[in-house]
């Protein structure tokens, strides 16, 4: 499956050097990074038959789940990175993404690994380049600690607007989970999880 789905959708080479004609204005674009096995994706892809994918992963075995059974049709609307995210947001055009799934990053718990987390600063203001005015962030967690920081990173960087979700890191007053976001296998074992959306704002 990996080895004969996977070269019909990485856009690894492609998208490295021409992601501005690939990726363009007149269609709808979402990413996913760290798909993991590709139940929310996937899900997405069926759901919204009018948008295109980007996925990022580096696992290949969730690769390889996730192409599992994609119909000729999704796999026209899907492009895969099987690298590391940053290698991939410098090279991409700004502002062609509506939304951007972050679902359960690694939180790197131990505090000399926090500089391994993803949403850095820098990090956050690639999100904001590729973002259409209004674009989504769409993040979750099940690591409270990991939770609160992440929403310390998203309102000191002053890009983006909190909209829905998780407003504080005290689980007891999380919302519901959503239904319109697919759980993982990994996040239907999570005893307690959440999710923010925050908005892109033109004016930083």
């Amino acid at each position: 499956m990996h080895d004969h789905v996977l070269p019909l959708v990485d856009c690894s080479e492609v998208v490295l050097d021409q992601a501005n004609s690939l990726i363009t204005h007149n269609l709808s674009w979402w990413m996913e990074i760290g798909f993991g096995d590709g139940v929310h994706l996937r899900a997405q892809l069926e759901n919204y038959p009018h948008v295109h994918f980007l996925g990022v992963e580096v696992f290949r075995p969730g690769i390889v789940h996730c192409l599992q059974e994609l119909s000729q049709e999704e796999q026209k609307r899907l492009l895969i990175f099987p690298h590391n995210v940053h290698l991939l947001m410098p090279k991409l055009p700004l502002e062609r993404f509506e939304k951007i799934f972050i679902l359960f990053p690694d939180p790197w718990p131990k505090q000399r690994h926090h500089k391994r987390r993803l949403l850095q600063n820098a990090f956050l203001t690639q999100c904001w380049n590729v973002l259409k005015n209004e674009g989504q962030l769409i993040i979750a967690s099940d690591v409270v600690p990991f939770i609160h920081w992440m929403q310390q990173q998203l309102k000191a960087h002053k890009g983006f607007r909190f909209v829905q979700g998780a407003c504080t890191s005290d689980p007891k007053e999380w919302p519901q989970w959503p239904a319109e976001f697919p759980l993982s296998t990994y996040a239907k074992k999570a005893l307690h999880k959440t999710y923010f959306i925050w908005k892109k704002i033109r004016d930083r």
